[in-house]
């Protein structure tokens, strides 16, 4: 805890005020008029019009009071003004840190770096396209050729001296940091009351919020809805653009956390507030990383909601294999703490549909590290989603040269479940959805009956029928869906679902690590399956005529002769000479029938922990229910894997004998802890000696 200055509103001493020397058109003033101010109702508005795309402007205080709006104006850039960026640099000489007490608003990207840290107080509100704050010092290589046009992979933001590359990027040398606070910089902390946002737009592209510092803690409120937050804490700190559909945004990577003068002070990034990304990332990573507060996101049928916990550290640049790359080069570990809650939720009130059977995107929990700890009553909620731990170490092989790479190995690492903590991936329950959704009508074509010669020359052949695709069965070795006479996959792969019936399946949660998993008694893993309410209504599907007899199209089989078919009152029938004769009868029975509300149960998820020794005193759950039209093809079971193995090295660095079983398995059942309907869950057992 330190003693900070009060801070004036507005312009000047103590507050906005910039830097010596700077003047529009100045080294210290690119891109933008100099700042202007009025009063508005008792409000201090500050403006800083930028004229360019890029603006570089250099600040001795930023410093922003609580009846200060600062507004940087980048409406010139038109559409365009998300792309706008606004760099600010402050070198305060007295060592103490910004303070955002008031408000920031932008169109645009705002970056600011000072190396003393910042802080935004209780009551301090942003809005922002993009905000970027950070005390470690910018690579100004990166500024000059565009942020993430970085082929020699420098860390964007260092406090350590960074080595140019032969034909790449020169070297960067950083700014040091004050002598006053010890040749530390300072942190980036957001207090209890803050609001930082980054709002979303119509197309839904969101935008990015990202805290760099040696440690960087969240007490207040982040939301990026469809972007990206980011919370870095280290001493080097990098970024590459994502090639994973399912990460629409940055990857990070933590370098150093230790200096070699002002010694080991940083890597670590806490929340114990509300971090918020609808749709988008929320990316935690440095040698520790707290999750004591709530982060929180949503699935929709087009875009899934990630989260990423990545105790990750001391990463290095390599040339090996020719190229120049990013390598690990350290875990740690990564606490959730006591009541903490991760939340990944499907959007089950929006109108959004797809096609298919299944999110192309489904939501993801990444937790990476050493050690990591689910703390009492910790809650991770994540209906169908990927939920994995991966807790090991980095092996270094060739450590100290050029060419140096690493490999991750499950030869050590922990991970440890408090009483009452839950992980549940479940399925959604009880979405509701209309029967007509399971009636769908099919022209038969030569695709559709290419498993039925006999219909393919009958009066099947071109004929519309209607079937509920609920009714499913086997016929000589074939599944079908809807009735025996045809293939209508294709067809029911086109039926439009919302976000709650793409996830009503058990999701799956993958546990490894080195050394053992320890599960407390009242801790507990779920990935049972979800379940449709169909609602009550009228269902009518085709029936056929075979010689007199009145046959639904469900129970109507490949190899038989039909020759008639019936659609409500409408019948279709083959009277004399192969000739089709389509007329109306009133008296026909239609097929119709009211159906009373029902249920319909979801696949059961995946459940595998791997590590050579485990302690499971908790609760693994993976409930399946069938419906009353699931007797036949009832869900699918959920399935637990226990993997008995670990990995080990050799001096030199890489793999011996790849997975090896340390501690020989003994695994016991209990009758009064195993309850288990016929069917619910299939076990898997493995062990390497």
């Amino acid at each position: 805890n330190i003693t900070l200055p009060n801070v004036p509103d507005g312009l000047g001493v103590g507050g906005l005020q910039v830097a010596g020397g700077a003047n529009v058109g100045s080294a210290n003033w690119v891109g933008a008029k100099l700042p202007s101010q009025k009063i508005n109702k008792g409000k201090t508005e500050v403006t800083i019009e930028q004229t360019s795309q890029q603006a570089l402007l250099n600040w001795q205080t930023f410093n922003v009071g609580r009846n200060t709006k600062v507004t940087f104006d980048q409406s010139k850039g038109g559409k365009d003004a998300p792309k706008w960026v606004a760099f600010n640099k402050i070198k305060d000489p007295t060592g103490d840190p910004s303070q955002i007490l008031g408000s920031i608003k932008a169109d645009g990207q705002v970056y600011l770096i000072n190396g003393n840290g910042v802080i935004f107080g209780a009551n301090s509100q942003v809005n922002a396209r993009g905000l970027t704050v950070s005390s470690l010092p910018i690579n100004d290589n990166l500024i000059t050729s565009g942020l993430l046009n970085n082929p020699s992979a420098q860390f964007l933001f260092s406090g350590l001296a960074i080595p140019g590359t032969t034909g790449g990027a020169p070297a960067f040398t950083p700014e040091a940091a004050l002598a006053v606070n010890g040749g530390k910089y300072g942190d980036i902390i957001v207090q209890k009351g803050a609001k930082l946002e980054s709002p979303t737009n119509e197309a839904k592209e969101g935008g990015r919020i990202t805290l760099v510092g040696p440690n960087v803690r969240n007490e207040g409120s982040i939301s990026t809805p469809d972007g990206q937050t980011i919370l870095a804490a280290g001493l080097q700190v990098g970024f590459r653009e994502s090639a994973d559909p399912s990460l629409r945004g940055l990857n990070v990577a933590v370098g150093k956390v230790a200096d070699p003068v002002a010694g080991d002070y940083a890597g670590g990034v806490s929340n114990s507030g509300i971090i918020d990304a609808n749709r988008g990332n929320i990316t935690l990573t440095g040698r520790d990383v707290n999750q004591s507060g709530v982060l929180t996101s949503t699935t929709s049928v087009a875009f899934n909601g990630r989260i990423d916990l990545l105790a990750e550290y001391d990463k290095f640049v390599s040339t090996s294999g020719g190229g120049i790359t990013l390598f690990d080069g350290a875990t740690g570990t990564v606490n959730l703490g006591r009541e903490s809650l991760i939340r990944i939720l499907p959007e089950l009130k929006s109108k959004e549909t797809t096609t298919g059977t299944e999110l192309t995107l489904r939501s993801q929990v990444n937790i990476t590290g050493r050690t990591a700890r689910f703390g009492q009553d910790s809650v991770l909620l994540a209906p169908n989603a990927l939920v994995n731990v991966k807790l090991g170490k980095i092996n270094i092989i060739n450590p100290g040269q050029v060419t140096a790479t690493s490999e991750f190995s499950r030869s050590e690492g922990q991970a440890f479940f408090d009483q009452g903590a839950l992980i549940d991936v479940s399925g959604s329950i009880a979405v509701p959805v209309p029967v007509s959704q399971n009636i769908i009508k099919v022209q038969l074509r030569g695709d559709e009956l290419a498993n039925s010669p006999l219909q393919r020359t009958g009066i099947l052949r071109g004929a519309t029928i209607s079937v509920d695709i609920r009714d499913q069965g086997v016929f000589q070795q074939q599944m079908w869906a809807g009735t025996p006479l045809a293939d209508l996959s294709g067809f029911i792969n086109l039926i439009q679902k919302g976000v709650g019936q793409l996830t009503v399946g058990g999701g799956s949660v993958n546990i490894s690590a080195g050394e053992s998993v320890v599960m407390a008694t009242g801790s507990k893993i779920d990935v049972s399956g979800g379940s449709i309410k169909y609602t009550g209504g009228t269902v009518q599907t085709t029936h056929l005529l075979s010689k007199g007899r009145l046959i639904n199209i469900r129970d109507a089989r490949p190899d038989e002769v039909y020759d008639g078919i019936v659609n409500g009152d409408a019948v279709e029938a083959r009277i004399k000479w192969n000739v089709r004769n389509t007329f109306r009868n009133p008296l026909a029975p239609n097929g119709g029938r009211f159906e009373e509300e029902s249920i319909s149960g979801g696949a059961g998820g995946k459940l595998a922990i791997t590590a050579p020794k485990m302690t499971l005193g908790g609760v693994f759950q993976g409930n399946t229910f069938d419906g009353e039209r699931q007797r036949i093809i009832p869900a699918a079971n959920s399935s637990l894997t226990l993997n008995f193995t670990a990995e080990r090295f050799v001096t030199a660095g890489s793999l011996l004998n790849g997975i090896i079983s340390p501690t020989p398995p003994k695994v016991i059942f209990q009758s009064d802890v195993l309850q288990l309907k016929r069917g619910a869950i299939r076990f898997i057992f493995l062990a390497n000696y």
